[in-house]
């Protein structure tokens, strides 16, 4: 199944992660446009509406998306809970403890 723009692209890998909720319990893509200051939700799963900001700001995430664009790598956030971040953790209990921010 082809697609034909980013935002069919994001939303195509959203639904095949999102098929895999023990793996992978929640997914978020956010997009950065030229003529954006910030990167924008562009498509998740796995997660409630409104969970997550629409917009990663510098001042009031505690994603360290800067960090990891500035170094072009991967980031592993650790205890989610700690920086007041709550995701269910798809057929578990818990919430996530850790999230992969990558590039």
């Amino acid at each position: 199944m082809g697609v034909e723009t980013v935002e069919a692209s994001c939303e195509r890998v959203c639904e095949v992660l999102g098929q895999y909720p023990l793996d992978i319990p929640f997914t978020a893509l956010y997009l950065q446009e030229s003529e954006q200051r910030f990167p924008c939700v562009a498509q998740s799963a796995g997660i409630p509406e409104g969970m997550l900001p629409a917009v990663l700001t510098d001042s009031d995430s505690p994603w360290p998306l800067q960090q990891v664009l500035r170094n072009d790598s991967g980031f592993e956030l650790t205890d989610l809970p700690r920086h007041g971040i709550s995701i269910p953790a798809g057929p578990w209990p818990e919430p996530v403890h850790r999230a992969m921010i990558l590039p």
